[in-house]
């Protein structure tokens, strides 16, 4: 978009120059010159006859110069009312510029979203209804912790980002800058911002979405088979309910496959080579409610990967790796708990420069702990600048609070020069309530049930 606008810039300055080129001597030659000639003439025989009469040198030399300061402003009064209407011009062309862009940027925008909602309807309306929950809280000032509403920002632009929501994406970053430029006098009316350009988003994407509420729950082949087989067997129903209560549960390989398509797409915004992602989902089942807060923050993990980890195609070969990055995410249920994390192969942790780091704002750095949990801190980064990425040092206290908030713990390793890891452990909580099963016409290998709302 910037480039866009700079090229418009410069079409606009172009056309300036012609106009000075082409209209301004013609005005100049029919409109300045001619009359200011026949005005420096008389001026000059008024200052003449004058000088006669009076015989002072003093006085006339003061006529002379008044007279020189008439034709002045003559032609100044000219010049002005010959630019005036050029000046109109080129204001509306450049107004008439701007909107044209702004226009297929929100047209763009649109076709992405519905791109979005063919390829991937409940992950976007899940981002939809997250987001939405965040700025309803800038409207209300649900918290009034104010490092806390700049992480909600920061997530806001980061899932905006994700989703091809460059309207709401451009907006939080312009926050997030003039914040950090100015302070946080100016919040308030950045997240009035934000309100406003979700408003206009919400009125484009409403009538896309729709208002259905109702949810598929996808169910593989294998485990349809293991009810029958444990329905064949005569298995006790409180099995069988144990069977069929997890299938109201989410894979989280779907959870997996859609980070991956997020790392695929940053990598291609960030110019980097397609990373490859391996998935391990070991046939976990998530609950469906109660974690889109933990799968919101964990975009930044996958952002960090990109934007902090995985080095450009030269530097990695440099160092003797393969172009690609690698990417790994995996999942287990152990012992009541699930564990998720995510690993690359990218350029690891500068613990050094995280110990100057954290010694020059006051953090502890006496051990490696420290230093871990350094990264964690409010504010805390290692970049030198802040990107549209990544580097405001809120991220990663983004995703410590999500885990948290749902009684889990996140632990960080990572070797300079080898990649780093990020393990999350949630103690997992059941869903519980009821299915009402109602067969479709099976897609891609496996059944549809549409589950009604728990009590």
């Amino acid at each position: 978009m910037n480039a866009i606008r700079i090229s418009a810039s410069r079409s606009i300055k172009i056309r300036l120059m012609l106009l000075v080129l082409g209209v301004l001597p013609a005005t100049l030659a029919g409109g300045i010159l001619i009359p200011s000639y026949f005005a420096e003439r008389s001026m000059r025989s008024l200052a003449e006859e004058r000088l006669r009469s009076t015989g002072d040198g003093l006085a006339g030399s003061l006529v002379l110069f008044f007279a020189l300061f008439v034709v002045a402003g003559t032609i100044w009064m000219v010049v002005s009312r010959t630019m005036r209407p050029i000046e109109r011009l080129i204001a509306a062309d450049a107004t008439a510029e701007m909107q044209r862009l702004d226009a297929e940027a929100a047209q763009r925008e649109f076709l992405g979203v519905f791109e979005r909602l063919m390829k991937d309807r409940n992950g976007f309306i899940e981002f939809f209804n997250e987001a939405a929950g965040l700025v309803d809280g800038f409207a209300t000032g649900a918290s009034k912790d104010r490092a806390a509403v700049l992480r909600h920002v920061h997530t806001l632009k980061g899932n905006s980002a994700v989703f091809g929501v460059q309207s709401i994406s451009e907006v939080c970053h312009k926050v997030e800058t003039a914040v950090a430029e100015e302070g946080a006098t100016v919040l308030d009316q950045g997240l009035k911002e934000i309100q406003e350009a979700w408003s206009r988003f919400t009125a484009r994407v409403v009538p896309l979405i729709g208002t259905e509420t109702s949810e598929i729950v996808e169910v593989a082949y294998q485990d349809l088979d293991a009810i029958l087989n444990a329905v064949r067997r005569g298995e006790s129903s409180a099995r069988v309910l144990s069977l069929l209560e997890r299938l109201t549960r989410e894979p989280i390989e779907v959870r997996f496959r859609r980070s991956a398509e997020q790392a695929r797409g940053l990598a291609m915004r960030l110019g980097r080579s397609n990373p490859i992602i391996d998935i391990s989902p070991n046939g976990v089942r998530l609950p469906r409610h109660g974690w889109a807060p933990f799968w919101a923050a964990f975009v930044h993990l996958v952002r960090n990967c990109l934007d902090h980890g995985i080095e450009s195609a030269a530097e990695r070969e440099a160092n003797g790796k393969s172009p690609s990055g690698t990417i790994e995410l995996s999942a287990a249920e152990i012992a009541g708990h699930v564990v998720i994390t995510i690993k690359d192969d990218g350029r690891g942790v500068d613990w050094e420069k995280v110990r100057a780091n954290a010694a020059r704002i006051g953090l502890p750095t006496a051990s490696r702990d420290d230093l871990e949990n350094a990264l964690f801190e409010e504010g805390f980064t290692t970049r030198d600048e802040a990107s549209a990425t990544s580097g405001g040092g809120v991220g990663m206290r983004a995703v410590k609070d999500a885990c948290e908030s749902m009684g889990g713990t996140i632990d960080l390793d990572s070797e300079l020069g080898q990649g780093t890891t990020v393990t999350v452990t949630i103690p997992f909580v059941a869903t519980q309530g009821s299915v009402i099963a109602t067969l479709r016409p099976a897609t891609r290998e496996s059944l549809h049930l549409r589950r009604s709302a728990w009590p």
